[in-house]
């Protein structure tokens, strides 16, 4: 269950499939987009890589600490699982727009709030979403990759917030009304 004062992980890059769905559908889309980073988003989307091996580095912590986390993954968006996390666990969250993992590829070629409307409700990422202390989040990021990041906190209200910074007394509400609905 996620509680006040534990740190939201990410566990890998967001939007890169949305973006290889881009591509796919306007295949003359993003000339300038080097051919590396057009190849890495398609493979994003068309055969994304479940991210099992953070579920095995779990799967060796003790009972105790595995109980003190809440995860999800984000197959619907960032957005939606940690909204459905916060849902579940009656808290809020401050997500901070500067941590969030989005390809900097994504970021120049559409961008930056395009990207950051695919990387929060793109979806289809199948990356992992984790509420967890702060202590067991710093142990288990090393082993997650480059693009796994503490993207966040959660809070003891209801609101899910995306802020520009940790000091933003305000911030950007989340909503159910962009994420991807289910029939």
């Amino acid at each position: 269950r996620a509680q006040p004062g534990h740190v939201i992980v990410a566990t890998g890059w967001h939007g890169a499939s949305r973006a290889g769905l881009e591509l796919l559908l306007r295949p003359n889309a993003a000339p300038a987009l080097a051919k590396c980073d057009r190849q890495s988003f398609i493979q994003a989307h068309q055969r994304p890589l479940p991210r099992l091996d953070v579920v095995q580095q779990l799967t060796a912590w003790s009972d105790a600490d595995v109980s003190a986390i809440a995860a999800m993954d984000s197959s619907d968006g960032l957005a939606n699982a940690v909204l459905y996390l916060c849902q579940a666990s009656g808290v809020g969250a401050r997500l901070q727009r500067d941590r969030l993992p989005i390809p900097s590829a994504l970021k120049a070629w559409v961008g930056p709030k395009l990207a950051l409307d695919w990387g929060l409700y793109g979806g289809e990422d199948f990356e992992l979403v984790l509420c967890l202390p702060p202590d067991q989040a710093a142990a288990l990021l090393p082993d997650c990759g480059d693009a796994a990041a503490i993207v966040g906190t959660v809070t003891a209200g209801r609101e899910v917030l995306l802020v520009e910074g940790p000091d933003d007394p305000s911030g950007l509400p989340l909503t159910w009304d962009s994420c991807f609905q289910h029939f």
